[in-house]
């Protein structure tokens, strides 16, 4: 695994490209600052918890059974619990820098109860992000940075 999120790698150069920091963790879920500098998936990951990625710069396409999508700061991927996917880096992007939500089982249990992820992902693999969005999201990892110390 790379990191506390709980992506199944077994690629050690990719686990080496890449940078993963929690910036807050409870039982229920864990906040991420994820930098990776543009290497492409060298074969399927899996996320073993679900997740919100919120793109702060750069692109990346991913690809899942559920489609492929190139994937910018203009929207947010949700990946479901033991979703497979690929990621690659179209012409000459160097990589992207995310904020990652990813859920514990019971925070999931509950959100399910309110219709998530189907209302918020579904089938869906990339949903619009919009500037008050991404503003927000900004706001909440500044301050959980300020917070840990940087």
């Amino acid at each position: 695994m790379d990191g506390s999120l709980g992506r199944c790698r077994s690629d050690s150069l990719y686990i080496l490209a890449v940078m993963y920091r929690a910036l807050a963790a409870t039982a229920t879920v864990e906040i991420g600052d994820y930098r990776c500098g543009g290497t492409d998936s060298a074969g399927d990951e899996r996320a073993l918890r679900a997740e919100l990625v919120f793109v702060r710069s750069g692109l990346f396409e991913i690809e899942t059974g559920r489609g492929r999508e190139l994937v910018d700061a203009s929207c947010a991927v949700m990946l479901h619990p033991g979703e497979h996917y690929r990621v690659s880096h179209p012409g000459a992007c160097h990589g992207d820098h995310c904020l990652v939500l990813a859920f514990g089982p019971e925070t999931l249990d509950e959100l399910e109860r309110y219709g998530w992820p189907a209302r918020i992902g579904g089938s869906r693999l990339a949903l619009p992000c919009d500037e008050s969005l991404f503003a927000a999201q900004e706001r909440f990892r500044a301050a959980l940075t300020a917070a840990d110390g940087d």
